[in-house]
């Protein structure tokens, strides 16, 4: 299989975890270790970690970045949002990034974290977004966006190397040494110095020699303390210089009010940033203004960019609509017909994947889920058909963006960034080579009644509130706006074929154009030749890709731990294309 360097690896199944509790704490059934070290395990972590890192005075910082090893049941990070919640300003922001080697079942870990007396609202705000067991960095939000948490699940020492970011603050919080030697080796506390601010603090109830004289050696203060219950000694450490003072968010441009622009306004404004939206024409009026779009994975044979930024932008999109409160219907169906079924066939050559992302369906269930007899496919589970609009109008709505229904000033200046989303028109605008325009001709049908879910094969059928859209063509060099009556009839004869029998009335049509690129990855970051920023050729997924990757841009412009591995800073560099 082939893995493009510097991908987390999404398609070996993670394995879980099952807590059991025994004699007074919760035991990890992979390390023979408890989960905590006995006692009140809120005050363990004050004492161990808070106290250590002096996170009441970090917190007295506009932004803060407290990083961990050893996610468990969570009970650490959520302490720790809680702590920001309580002592912090209400205009402070707080960036976790965490790992986990074996993930626990939100059930389980519910009950640990209940038990041990967390927070209820965070538990459950925990829950309510916890990601799909598959590797790889997770972005989840806590306190209306003040508070982000990147979640790794899988190896620490495979994700690590995949991220760069400096933190304020450590908890080492990995299962004993002797338990669970992989995480106190000298390339791992290297990894986490290399990933260190200048004035970062550590702790951990670690107290090993070895741990202790390989952080002296990486450079760290080091002092061996009195521990905390049961534990004799614990280790605080700390790097010399100070904590740096990251720079306050101040106000910023967007041009174009589709996926891109309205998920990078949102990024930004949750961030604190005074956002101004700029579209002749207001917001979903282009290919984001289709009346449904389809969220999904993309699972290919191999470890490549853009299989892996297409899982985990469908997995933050779906997230973010059920934080938003924005409607959408779960499941894709996808056929094996046609060119399609080298795709289902791809999508179904991993396996163990958790039946929540994808799973095969038989014949039988196929046809049941299809409404006609068709042979086998994949479900999608975690698909979502979504109103464009809607998913805009939703990631627009905060106090912090203003719309304005005018063209931009370019380029930007130093103060005012201007961010550059507007799609297809981006071509003539910006004169950017490696990109083209594909012209994307949908149909509206009659309601199928048994219709309740997407059906894929090549193009798609998706059902609305009263209607059903068929779509999209996928027109190369193609600039016709209008709604044409001979790719109305190509697609309804690909999708008769494809469901034979089912009634398909066809009662208008839309006409939008995509911007893609040479390598059918987006642009995205700074072009230093003309002075602005961009979010484009997102082509025909950008209603996951334009939000997600909103989010990562935030991030690098930030300079913040990113919701993205960095090898994406270059992947999708803007300008890597030569004329």
């Amino acid at each position: 299989m082939m893995h493009e360097p510097g991908i987390p690896d999404h398609l070996t199944p993670l394995k879980m975890a099952c807590p059991q509790r025994l004699d007074g704490r919760w035991q990890s059934d992979h390390h023979d270790d408890g989960y905590r070290g006995g006692g009140n395990a809120r005050q363990e972590i004050e004492a161990v970690f808070h106290r250590a890192c002096r996170l009441d005075e970090l917190f007295e910082n506009h932004i803060s970045v407290v990083a961990e090893l050893g996610f468990g049941a969570g009970l650490s990070i959520l302490e720790t949002i809680r702590r920001f919640r309580q002592v912090a300003s209400p205009t402070a922001r707080l960036c976790l990034v965490s790992c986990e080697k074996f993930p626990i079942h939100p059930n389980a870990f519910k009950e640990m974290l209940m038990h041990d007396g967390a927070d209820p609202n965070l538990v459950s705000a925990l829950i309510d977004q916890w990601p799909i067991h598959v590797g790889g960095w997770h972005r989840l939000s806590f306190l209306e966006g003040r508070v982000h948490l990147t979640l790794g699940l899988g190896d620490a020492t495979d994700l690590l190397p995949t991220m760069n970011f400096k933190a304020d603050a450590w908890f080492l919080d990995g299962f004993s040494p002797a338990k669970n030697p992989d995480l106190w080796t000298p390339e791992v506390l290297k990894m986490v110095t290399d990933r260190s601010a200048t004035g970062a603090r550590l702790g951990t109830w670690c107290s090993a020699g070895d741990v202790r004289r390989t952080l002296t050696e990486l450079g760290w203060l080091v002092e061996r303390v009195p521990g905390h219950g049961t534990k004799r000694h614990r280790t605080e450490a700390h790097r010399s210089g100070a904590t740096p003072r990251r720079s306050s968010p101040g106000t910023i441009h967007i041009a174009g009010a589709g996926f891109a622009g309205a998920g990078a306004a949102r990024a930004f404004a949750e961030r604190g940033w005074s956002v101004t939206v700029f579209d002749t024409k207001g917001p979903a009026m282009g290919a984001s203004g289709n009346p449904r779009s389809l969220v999904q994975p993309r699972l290919a044979k191999g470890l490549d960019a853009a299989s892996h930024l297409h899982l985990h932008a469908a997995l933050f999109a779906a997230r973010q609509m059920d934080q938003l409160g924005v409607s959408s219907i779960p499941g894709a169906l996808h056929l094996g017909v046609g060119h399609h079924a080298e795709k289902v066939e791809a999508a179904l050559s991993h396996k163990g994947l958790p039946a929540t992302l994808i799973r095969a369906v038989d014949e039988d269930e196929a046809s049941k889920l299809a409404g006609c007899r068709v042979g086998p496919g994949a479900w999608f589970a975690s698909a979502r058909t979504v109103s464009g609009p809607e998913y805009v109008a939703a990631l627009l709505d905060h106090g912090n963006i203003t719309i304005c229904l005018e063209e931009p000033t370019m380029p930007g200046c130093e103060d005012t960034p201007l961010v550059w989303c507007t799609g297809s028109s981006a071509v003539n605008a910006l004169e950017l080579s490696g990109l083209h325009q594909i012209r994307g001709q949908l149909e509206i049908l009659k309601p199928i009644p048994w219709l309740n879910h997407a059906v894929c094969f090549g193009h798609y059928l998706l059902p609305a509130e009263d209607s059903v859209v068929l779509g999209a063509s996928y027109d190369h060099g193609d600039f016709d706006s209008s709604v044409r009556n001979d790719t109305a009839q190509a697609s309804l004869e690909l999708a008769q074929r494809a469901l034979p029998g089912v009634p398909m009335h066809r009662t208008g049509g839309r006409t939008s154009f995509r911007l893609a690129s040479r390598d059918r990855l987006p642009l995205l970051g700074p072009d230093p030749q003309r002075g602005f920023w961009c979010s484009l050729a997102h082509g025909s997924r950008g209603a996951s890709t334009g939000p997600f990757l909103g989010a990562f841009l935030a991030d690098c412009m930030e300079g913040l731990p990113a919701a993205l591995p960095s090898i994406y800073v270059d992947r999708l560099r803007v300008g890597r294309f030569k004329s």
